[in-house]
């Protein structure tokens, strides 16, 4: 089956960009976590109660553990993944509602800031040296098997300048970003990315590959999550 992505977005005004970050904070939590936590409640609404459990990777930036030579101008892919998994009981009550689990979100944050404590060590990307045939052993390896995760968020955070311009002025103004990544196939079966722009407004973006993940399902999670962050911000 040939590659071809699907590209959906979804847009968080700035008022309800700043409202999801104070309440995060004031939950202890940060963006990238929370936005884990979310995509893993909204699959559980729109799967079948026989899913129980799912599994999320998601990107750090190694550029600081990589000394002088590399900056923030520098161009390149400096990024590790890690792992969290979710379990369908933590986002329902005794009723069979579901409640944004914010103690969830808690814990995915301290899943993150483990992984950043180690600076880099026990990367899975630190493994490639020991890889001797790319095609064979990454790809190849996995057709016919079940996929190790089942969604992938990345957040490239808050864009940040040293620009200080304004409207009218000859100095370049930023202002919504767009983040988005081709379709993972051998990797998640969909991917969420996230950044904020220069107009202070969130903006997810999902893609996968056509013909692997149905429409219809991405659609309902982009509702569902529309709905939640509507209940809690």
């Amino acid at each position: 089956m040939p590659l071809q992505s699907e590209i959906r977005h979804l847009v968080l005004s700035e008022s309800e960009t700043t409202s999801f970050r104070d309440l995060c904070r004031k939950n202890k939590t940060t963006i990238t976590a929370a936005l884990h936590t979310l995509v893993a409640g909204a699959l559980f609404v729109n799967l079948s109660a026989h899913y129980t459990q799912l599994r999320c990777v998601g990107a750090l930036s190694n550029r600081r553990w990589l000394g002088c030579r590399i900056c923030d101008d520098s161009m390149g892919v400096f990024v590790q993944a890690f792992q969290d998994s979710y379990r369908r009981e933590g986002f329902f009550d005794q009723s069979g509602n579901f409640k944004f689990p914010w103690d969830e979100a808690v814990r995915s944050r301290k899943t993150i800031e483990d992984t950043i404590n180690m600076e880099g060590k026990n990367a899975i990307s630190n493994l490639l040296k020991y890889v001797g045939d790319y095609h064979s052993e990454l790809f190849l390896s996995k057709i016919g098997k079940n996929r190790a995760d089942s969604y992938e968020v990345s957040n490239l955070g808050v864009f940040g300048s040293n620009l200080e311009a304004t409207v009218g002025s000859q100095k370049p103004l930023v202002g919504r970003m767009v983040f988005s990544q081709s379709a993972n196939v051998t990797g998640s079966a969909f991917e969420v990315s996230a950044i904020t722009g220069g107009d202070g407004c969130l903006v997810l973006t999902f893609s996968w590959q056509k013909g692997v993940v149905e429409l219809h399902l991405v659609s309902d999670i982009m509702k569902t999550i529309v709905e939640h962050l509507g209940t809690i911000i």
